[in-house]
């Protein structure tokens, strides 16, 4: 008995200390959750801020795009109307150049192996 004895005396022991591991442990990791947070807030904000200016770069890029096609929308109709000829010719080029390219690409051989 006295065996027996000894060995829950081990075993409460062991737990005691494997308790207080756990313990320990607990609190370096609550100590190092408490040191990473503000980091972890700080880095939220910032990435919040630069997703921020990117969508305020993106609206503005989009506004410069928008005026940009709207000013050659205004020099291809001013074309038009002060050289008509000139831009029906230049559009029939431009159209037989691109089916003369559609037409090569389409018979062009297939170099992936399909």
């Amino acid at each position: 008995m006295n065996e027996t004895h000894q060995a829950e005396q081990e075993v409460a022991r062991t737990l005691s200390s494997a308790g207080n591991a756990v313990n320990s442990a607990g609190k370096v990791i609550g100590g190092a959750m408490d040191s990473v947070t503000p980091v972890l807030h700080q880095a939220a904000e910032r990435l919040s801020d630069i997703a921020h200016q990117g969508m305020a770069s993106m609206r503005e890029g989009s506004s410069d795009l928008t005026e940009q096609a709207r000013w050659a929308t205004h020099k291809t109709a001013s074309y038009i109307r002060h050289d008509p000829l000139k831009a029906v010719l230049i559009a029939a080029a431009v159209g037989a150049g691109a089916m003369a390219l559609y037409k090569l690409l389409q018979h062009a051989p297939d170099t992936t192996g399909r």
